[in-house]
């Protein structure tokens, strides 16, 4: 399946056993606004073009120096040509029934040919 991975280094504390996710958020560079999905298979509540890994820390204080998050290229709905968008990574905590943002990335822009 073409599509590419998003590199993330990420350290938590306090979070053995919990129920982790990077998620890879995307965005028009042009005009920050979130790509749209259009398929329902990539996407958060809001109906945006999203990305996850999950994972669960074994240890009290845990270190992923290359945690990949993986996304078809097809997945990300924009039209043919060459578009530039914007990702970051969104790290949540999701062990409990309300969702908790534990850090944000900067964004990184890059170009996308289809």
């Amino acid at each position: 399946m073409k599509g590419f991975n998003i590199h993330a280094a990420v350290e938590v504390g306090n979070c053995k056993g919990g129920k982790l996710r990077a998620a890879a958020q995307f965005f028009d560079a042009a005009t920050g606004k979130p790509i749209k999905d259009q398929d329902g298979r990539f996407c958060n509540p809001a109906g945006e073009v999203v990305t996850e890994h999950h994972f669960t820390p074994r240890h009290r204080k845990s270190t992923y120096t290359d945690l990949k998050i993986f996304i078809p290229e097809r997945q990300l709905h924009v039209p043919r040509g060459v578009t530039k968008l914007k990702c970051r990574v969104v790290l949540i905590d999701r062990s409990s029934s309300r969702p908790v943002r534990l850090a944000r990335s900067e964004e990184v822009s890059f170009r996308l040919k289809k």
